[in-house]
Formats: C-alpha cells, sequence, structure tokens
C-alpha cells in the first residue's frame, strides 16, 4: 500500500495551526495526523470533515467525537496504551517503568491501569518529571529505573537527554 504523506507546518500560534489544519483537509486526505501544543485550535474542522485524526493526546478535543488513537479522557477503547504494552511484553518484558513530564500524566496513568490487564508490573511510575531532560537527569532517571528492577521503559513528553542510553538487560 502507497502512502502519500503531505507536510503542513502549524508554526507556533493558534493561527499558523488552523491555517495548516485548513490546507491540509484542502487535499481531502484520509486521515489527519497532527502534532504540536496548537494543534486543538484545528480540531474542529477535522471533525466536522469527518476525517480519522492522529495526534496528541492532551489537547482536550480529543475523544469527543474525533476518531483517534490517543486520549487522556480514561477510554482505553481509543488509547494506544495496549499497543506500546503489548510491544513491551513480546519482548519479554515483565516489570515497567512508566515514566512523563506532567503534560502526558493521563496516559502514564491509563498505562498504569492497563498494565496489569496485559500481564505486567508497574515497578515505577512517575509523572513528575522535567519536559526537557539534560544528560544528568536522563542519568539519574536511568538509575531510577534499574533500582526499580524494570525490565523495560516507556517514557512520554520528554525531549533531551538523547546522549544517555541505557542497556536494562
Amino acid at each position: 500500500v502507497k502512502i502519500n504523506l503531505k507536510m503542513f507546518d502549524g508554526g507556533t500560534n493558534a493561527q499558523q495551526s488552523l491555517q495548516a489544519t485548513q490546507q491540509a483537509l484542502a487535499i481531502n486526505p484520509v486521515a489527519f495526523v497532527a502534532a504540536g501544543a496548537m494543534v486543538y485550535t484545528g480540531l474542529p474542522a477535522v471533525q466536522q470533515a469527518g476525517v480519522p485524526a492522529i495526534g496528541e493526546g492532551f489537547a482536550p478535543q480529543w475523544g469527543q467525537g474525533i476518531p483517534t488513537f490517543f486520549s487522556v479522557l480514561g477510554d482505553l477503547t481509543s488509547h494506544l496504551s495496549s499497543v506500546w504494552l503489548s510491544a513491551l511484553k513480546k519482548q519479554g518484558v515483565t516489570k515497567v517503568a512508566l515514566l512523563t513530564s506532567p503534560i502526558e500524566k493521563g496516559d502514564i496513568e491509563l498505562m498504569g491501569q492497563d498494565a496489569p490487564n496485559l500481564g505486567l508490573t508497574v515497578s515505577l511510575q512517575d509523572t513528575s518529571l522535567p519536559a526537557t531532560l539534560a544528560s544528568a537527569d536522563a542519568l539519574s532517571i536511568a538509575q531510577r529505573v534499574v533500582q526499580a528492577g524494570a525490565d523495560g521503559v516507556l517514557m512520554f513528553g520528554l525531549t533531551g537527554g538523547a546522549q544517555v542510553g541505557c542497556d536494562l538487560g
């Protein structure tokens, strides 16, 4: 199956994001993939167009009539957590660390609830990490993960810290 991907820059303000959404919808897409803090401005137009959407879970409109893979509203039927957790389980993970900054708190809480249903134990759950990690932060977090006995990690809503790697095996 060939997929044609067209990208539109939503910029850093609400008006730019709305204009980019309108441009994207003008080409009659089969799906709408969005990321960015201002994505919420175009969601009413996406909903009106009836286009399935994939995107940022922290936009309050997700889960309110817009088909999506991400939801922080407690509806696990539209949440991707079981996919991520299942992927870890298939890799042999039994104890998972769930980490995020406050912006993805809802996602991590849902994953924490969903993990036992998939036979996983949550050995560490932290929703208070800084949104941007320095290398020292990442090393400290990796040490906490290892001390908690986790053999798998899901991290959401964080940037930076990419210089530090950790082999939990």
